[in-house]
C-alpha cells in the first residue's frame, strides 16, 4: 500500500534534519512515520545518522573543535592543543585529521555509484577483450 507521495519540500526536510533529528522527529514535523522517513532517506541517499554536537555521547562542541582546528592550521602540536584546551589527545587527533567529521547527505550512496561506474568500464573491455 503506498501512502503519500514525498515532495521536493519533504525531501529538503528531510535532508536538513537528518544529521540533528532522529527518524521519529522527522516523521513529527512531516506527519509521517518513522519508517517512511527511513525508507525516504535511504531512497534519496541521506544518512540519518547523528554527527557533532547532536550526537548523545558528544564529548566537545562542534565550536571547541573548530578552534582546535584552526590551532592546528596555524602550526600547533596536537599535544599543545590538547593541553591547552583541555581535550583529550586521541579525541583531539580524531578531530584534527577528520575521522569524526559530519559526512555530506548520501556520502555513502555516492561512493557506492562511484565504485560500480569504475568498474563497469573495466568489466566491459574484459569482455571484449575475451
Amino acid at each position: 500500500m503506498a501512502g503519500v507521495p514525498w515532495t521536493s519540500r519533504d525531501v529538503a526536510i528531510l535532508r536538513a534534519m537528518a544529521p540533528r533529528c532522529s527518524s521519529f522527529e522527522i516523521a513529527a514535523e512531516l506527519g509521517r512515520t518513522s519508517d517512511a522517513v527511513k525508507h525516504a532517506a535511504r531512497r534519496h541517499g541521506i544518512e540519518l545518522r547523528k554527527c557533532g554536537e547532536a550526537v548523545p555521547n558528544a564529548r566537545y562542541s562542534d565550536d571547541l573543535i573548530e578552534k582546535a582546528r584552526q590551532l592546528h592550521d596555524q602550526g600547533y602540536g596536537p599535544r599543545w592543543i590538547s593541553r591547552r584546551l583541555q581535550i583529550n589527545e586521541w579525541t583531539l587527533r580524531s578531530a584534527l585529521y577528520y575521522r569524526q567529521r559530519q559526512r555530506p547527505a548520501g556520502s555513502l550512496l555516492q561512493r557506492a555509484r562511484s565504485r560500480a561506474d569504475r568498474a563497469a568500464p573495466v568489466a566491459a573491455s574484459q569482455a571484449t577483450a575475451k
